[in-house]
């Protein structure tokens, strides 16, 4: 197989693991990161001499046009990400998770040398459900990411047609990355709980699904390599086994974290991110492609050493962000 892929938004939190997965696979990866979030991504891959980044917008393809005849694979995760982001920056995460993300797509499909086509969905289509959640569930997204990327997909079955296009909700996807986000609920819950911190904890009943971003490459990685044909376009990505309620990620990190005392409060505040969802995973384990084989214990326990070395950016957050 021709081992050349694009990963937009390669140098991102996501795409700096992925991107490594796939250069360690002896893949050439071109990233297209324009590093609107700063260059510690791109300071990590740049040691790898099959890897090169365009700094540069994806939407601006048509320039690129020539890279794009020579590989055979991409996967587009670039967007602005995340309920927070989207609400602050909404205009710009419009354009860029919707309106950018379409004319590429339109691109893609005319540039018949890529056999698969990976698009970086969520779970947030989802909304707030009491059931169990699927590809076949009723999707009422309650943030504007979450509409953005439902959107995308229907613009894929409805519009784009084109079965090279596979469309992954992936989770909320945790773990340790050279380009760190501290942002993420088990990221903060884990650096509160390591450094003995105060902090209020909303809504510590509801569930979201989580997905390590090791599992996460794995999949991708199989997902481009496998010769299978897919079933479907949808597939969300995980395991049940990962359906997290915020207790659920306390009580795992509390046996981890050993203390006397934990300095936390459960608080009756109304959050604004009112998302809750369980997951099904059947159709994705009917693709047999991964089997998700370790204990989330050992994949928080990995997550703390690392937050164990990381350097407080910011003391006055350590205090200051609810959930």
């Amino acid at each position: 197989m021709n081992k050349k892929i694009i990963i937009t938004g390669g140098c991102g939190y996501i795409g700096t693991v992925v991107c490594s997965f796939f250069l360690k696979k002896g893949f050439e990866v071109i990233s297209i990161d324009y590093l609107k979030f700063g260059n510690s991504g791109l300071n990590y891959l740049k040691k790898f001499k099959k890897f090169k980044n365009i700094k540069d917008n994806f939407d601006n393809f048509k320039k690129y046009y020539e890279i794009f005849k020579e590989f055979d694979y991409i996967i587009h995760l670039a967007s602005i990400s995340g309920m927070p982001s989207c609400t602050k920056f909404k205009k710009d995460s419009n354009y860029i998770n919707f309106v950018a993300t379409k004319r590429f797509f339109l691109f893609l499909k005319k540039m018949k040398n890529i056999k698969r086509i990976i698009f970086a969905s969520s779970t947030s289509v989802f909304g707030n459900k009491t059931s169990v959640s699927n590809e076949r569930s009723s999707c009422k997204p309650i943030s504007n990411y979450g509409s953005q990327k439902l959107n995308c997909e229907k613009f894929i079955m409805n519009k784009v047609k084109d079965k090279r296009f596979i469309i992954y909700r992936f989770p909320t996807i945790f773990g340790y990355s050279p380009r760190m986000r501290l942002d993420l609920t088990i990221h903060e819950f884990a650096r509160y709980i390591f450094f003995n911190k105060n902090f209020e904890v909303f809504n510590l009943s509801s569930v979201r699904p989580y997905c390590d971003i090791n599992d996460l490459s794995n999949i991708l990685y199989e997902t481009i390599v496998t010769k299978k044909i897919f079933s479907s376009q949808i597939f969300c990505i995980g395991s049940e086994r990962y359906n997290f309620s915020k207790l659920d990620i306390i009580n795992i990190l509390k046996k981890i974290i050993k203390r006397k005392k934990y300095n936390y409060k459960i608080t009756n505040k109304i959050d604004t991110d009112k998302r809750n969802y369980f997951v099904s995973y059947n159709n994705f384990k009917n693709l047999k492609i991964y089997n998700f084989n370790e204990n989330p214990k050992k994949k928080f326990s990995n997550l703390v050493s690392q937050i164990g070395k990381l350097k407080i950016l910011d003391k006055k957050k350590l205090t200051s962000i609810w959930y």
